[in-house]
């Protein structure tokens, strides 16, 4: 497993030569990546360029009642603050990567921003990020952030 993993190598993306200068984004994109980039997503907080994934382990609100199926990381540790904690994944060629969240509860990004947008749910161990000041009840993005963000 280890070695095939070395192999799955994310380079060269449309995003890398947005980054090197080498590629514009469509307008409907960079208005995605300044939200992506700013409070208003607060994807970057987890999804940070260049991995875009911060390789730690957050409740991000799927989930309000913890079951086996979902303990996450606190399957393997046992300590209670874990409940509900999974693995940040990279977003890198997310679109290839359906279904999404650990468990491939949600088939498009579309339904991964409206989760983030107005479906979180409150659990003990939510991620202070999730419930900062202004984002208690989701990203509040409107029809066109949500399709730019996508976009993005």
């Amino acid at each position: 497993m280890a070695q095939f993993l070395r192999t799955v190598v994310s380079a060269n993306s449309d995003y890398d030569a947005f980054f090197k200068g080498e590629k514009q984004l469509t307008a409907s994109q960079y208005r995605g990546y300044l939200i992506y980039n700013s409070e208003k997503g607060d994807c970057f907080h987890c999804h940070g360029y260049p991995l875009l994934a911060d390789n730690q382990f957050h409740n991000t609100g799927l989930d309000s009642v913890y079951t086996k199926s979902n303990w996450g990381r606190y399957e393997i540790t046992g300590n209670t603050s874990d409940v509900g904690k999974f693995k940040t994944p990279t977003l890198r060629n997310v679109e290839f990567t359906r279904p999404y969240m650990h468990d491939g509860r949600f088939m498009t990004l579309e339904e991964v921003v409206e989760f983030y947008n107005n479906g979180v749910k409150l659990s003990p161990t939510l991620d202070p990020i999730m419930t900062k000041s202004g984002k208690e009840n989701g990203l509040n993005l409107s029809e066109q952030e949500k399709k730019d963000l996508v976009n993005f």
